[in-house]
């Protein structure tokens, strides 16, 4: 059987941009306190506008450098930005799938996808900052119970 990709995804944008909305927001705070000759809350503002870009290139950064990809097969997790790391989960080791969201995440309408595999050393592996995860989710469980199905049929089982 040829291995096929079912949705290939990253962590969500929204995060990064409240961190840009927040930048722009001390940026402009730091220049109208400097009009109104405020030279110290304008530093202390500019300087945290500064702080914060520092903070959203880092996490856009990061963000480009993590892909999950499920296929018909394993769920891939690729890391890393000098150093790589490339785990494969296959489906018929997978026995759970969930979510799970911060406050700050259900916020900004994300959340985690939360993957219990059978053998792994890494324990609960969490795919981060999704959008719509619960959709995810489901999609997870169908791929892992037609991949359960698949052998079943296999091996002579109904």
């Amino acid at each position: 059987m040829i291995e096929q990709t079912l949705f290939t995804l990253q962590p969500s944008m929204r995060p990064i941009k409240l961190v840009c909305f927040s930048t722009l927001f001390f940026f402009i705070v730091g220049i109208l306190g400097g009009m109104a000759h405020s030279t110290t809350v304008a530093g202390i503002f500019i300087w945290l506008a500064i702080i914060f870009l520092i903070v959203a290139v880092c996490k856009h950064i990061k963000r480009n450098f993590i892909v999950y990809t499920l296929t018909s097969e394993k769920l891939k997790i690729k890391t890393g930005i000098l150093s790589k790391a490339e785990n494969n989960v296959p489906l018929t080791k997978i026995q759970n799938v969930g979510s799970a969201y911060s406050l700050t995440q259900r916020i900004l309408g994300i959340g985690n996808i939360v993957i219990e595999s059978a053998g792994s050393k890494i324990g609960d592996i969490p795919l981060r900052d999704i959008e719509k995860p619960d959709n995810y989710v489901q999609k997870i469980l169908t791929s892992v119970h037609e991949k359960e199905s698949a052998i079943g049929q296999h091996h002579g089982n109904p």
